[in-house]
């Protein structure tokens, strides 16, 4: 109930926005935000009261709002580990497992959102995914640094800090992206990867079901035709991922099969946002295993004994039982598991077998 009020920014669209409106001037730099240790710096009176006023605002109000923030005070007050066979209790923030952690933490940083929207028109654009941020400082460069530190100010308990990157005159890296001002004031936008990152992608030798590794070229092609700003940079860009997934023993005919498929489709076509129909799912959730047979065809073939039961047809109409597969222990979960069993001690039992037959 918390994850439905996650406040979603579409960059790209924002820029494309921003390119067509001519905002962009002489003065305007790309500037990238971190919050430093987002998690575990949200104080967690300041990060529940957040929840609080958002809860305050929706149009449904079940279930009640003092359930949900007696659930999240239970998550955040009941979060413990064990290091050394020592155990740990989190007295303040939120760790980075939890389910809950994102949205919680996604609430919580949206009154920096507020505060830093208040700056407009000097902040021509404020997008943040998580603890980084994107902006666009619409100003003489001098007055950045006092933005800077009045972000830095807002937090009272002084955990929450921001670091900053400007691209003055040069490139911003900013997550999988590469952005720059061009001589035309637009917003130039560009792959980026990290120099640290290896592309090892999936081999299509692993435990996987082969639809889902069937996808991944085409997964691959669609995050690059939604960045790209022009087929040059697409084109180039393909040619380097098709050898990446070609190094990594893709079938060669079908990466290209896929990457030509996308390169077919517009950019703007691509980053459209397509809502899934809400159907009735009632889900088999298993670990995928290549040895058994395919389940859902076992299940498809065997409803009609399923359907010797009136009431079960009406439980489970046709079509919505479907087979879901979940990722199996991988091997080094297996070998260097993150928590050892404790070694048996032996002791001396009670009982005793006797050498005849009973």
């Amino acid at each position: 109930y918390v994850k439905i009020l996650y406040i979603k920014f579409y960059m790209l669209n924002d820029i494309d926005e921003i390119n067509n409106s001519n905002s962009i001037t002489e003065d305007s730099v790309l500037v990238s935000f971190d919050v430093i240790n987002m998690f575990p710096s949200i104080n967690n009176v300041f990060g529940l009261q957040a929840v609080s006023e958002i809860l305050e605002n929706r149009e449904n109000d079940f279930p009640p709002a003092e359930c949900i923030i007696e659930a999240l005070k239970l998550c955040l007050e009941c979060n413990n580990s064990i290091f050394d066979n020592i155990y740990y209790l989190q007295d303040d923030g939120t760790a980075m497992g939890p389910h809950m952690s994102c949205s919680y933490s996604d609430i919580a940083m949206f009154k920096f959102d507020l505060k830093a929207i208040e700056y407009r028109p000097k902040v021509l654009c404020w997008k943040r995914f998580r603890d980084d941020i994107f902006a666009i400082w619409n100003h003489p460069l001098h007055e950045l640094d006092e933005f800077f530190e009045f972000m830095n100010k807002i937090d009272t308990t002084g955990k929450i800090k921001f670091t900053m990157s400007v691209a003055n005159g040069s490139v911003l890296e900013f997550l999988d992206l590469s952005l720059h001002i061009n001589e035309h004031n637009k917003i130039c936008v560009d792959v980026y990867a990290k120099p640290t990152n290896s592309f090892t992608y999936v081999l299509p030798s692993t435990c996987y079901p082969k639809k889902n590794i069937n996808n991944v070229p085409k997964g691959i092609a669609l995050r690059l035709r939604r960045i790209c700003d022009s087929d040059e940079k697409f084109d180039i860009r393909s040619s380097e991922y098709q050898n990446y997934l070609i190094a990594r023993n893709y079938n060669l005919s079908l990466v290209k099969r896929q990457f030509q498929s996308v390169k077919s489709t517009s950019r703007g076509e691509a980053r459209k946002f397509k809502t899934k129909s809400k159907k009735l799912n009632h889900n088999l959730v298993t670990v995928y295993n290549p040895n058994v047979n395919n389940l859902q065809s076992v299940i498809n073939k065997k409803l009609s004994i399923l359907y010797s039961d009136p009431d079960m047809k009406n439980v489970f109409p046709e079509g919505t039982i479907n087979v879901t597969y979940k990722r199996g222990k991988n091997l080094r979960e297996l070998i260097s598991p993150s928590l050892f069993p404790q070694a048996k001690i032996d002791t001396p039992s009670m009982v005793s077998k006797c050498n005849s037959r009973c």
